[in-house]
């Protein structure tokens, strides 16, 4: 069983791999993306320092990490908003960080 202070324990983009695996038993992959790639404009991308697809069930869940430099609801919506214009079937979790001190789970649902 899982506890929410595993969650303290992620540091790198390794460990919420693990965490992921080990904690919520997602399987975990690592396919970088380029922002564009998922529909996601050039001045929201800016703020954007990696992306990666961590976790896919076949287009119909699907887990992505955003390094960013920035961890304002106003520049985690302007991500989000192209990518579900562009994206709007399938279920989502976003994880986005700025340094892995701060972990920012954001899921439509």
């Amino acid at each position: 069983m899982s506890q929410v202070s595993d969650v303290n324990k992620v540091r790198s983009k390794a460990t919420l791999g693990q965490y992921l695996s080990d904690s919520l038993g997602y399987k975990v992959t690592d396919v970088s993306y380029e922002p564009l790639q998922l529909s996601i404009p050039p001045k929201p991308s800016e703020i954007i320092q990696s992306l990666h697809l961590l976790s896919d069930y076949d287009k119909a869940f699907q887990t992505y990490l955003l390094e960013t430099t920035s961890l304002t609801r106003t520049s985690i919506r302007s991500i989000l908003e192209p990518f579900y214009r562009h994206h709007p079937a399938g279920d989502y979790l976003f994880i986005f960080t700025k340094d892995y001190n701060q972990l920012f789970f954001v899921s439509p649902l």
